[in-house]
């Protein structure tokens, strides 16, 4: 029976959480547009992308933390939800990258040949 208490805390706990993870993923995702947007000029997309999302997951650790220090000290641990959110944001732009690399591929050599 104890274990079973265990696993339902568990279960609320991670309940908890996904609310505080979507809104983190759409402040994460807009705050790295709007910050890959002013870096449209760099020559490299995987720099500009790391760039990017690096300073996107510093901004959101930032502000979370004090967010959830609520006039106190900094809290860092209010704003660790920020740095993890940020890495499936970083995935999902390199999954992106490679996707967008492959069609101008395929566009070119399609090109080429007709």
């Amino acid at each position: 029976m104890a274990q079973t208490e265990g696993v339902k805390r568990l279960w609320e706990a991670g309940m908890d959480i996904i609310p505080y993870a979507l809104g983190a993923l759409l402040a994460c995702g807009i705050v790295s547009r709007i910050l890959l947007w002013l870096m449209k000029r760099f020559p490299d997309d995987v720099i500009r992308l790391a760039l990017a999302n690096g300073l996107t997951a510093v901004i959101g650790f930032v502000i979370g933390g004090f967010g959830a220090a609520n006039g106190g000290p900094f809290e860092p641990a209010g704003g660790l939800i920020y740095p993890v959110v940020q890495i499936v944001v970083f995935g999902i732009d390199l999954l992106a990258l490679k996707g967008r690399r492959a069609a101008k591929a395929a566009a070119r050599a399609e090109r080429e040949e007709g």
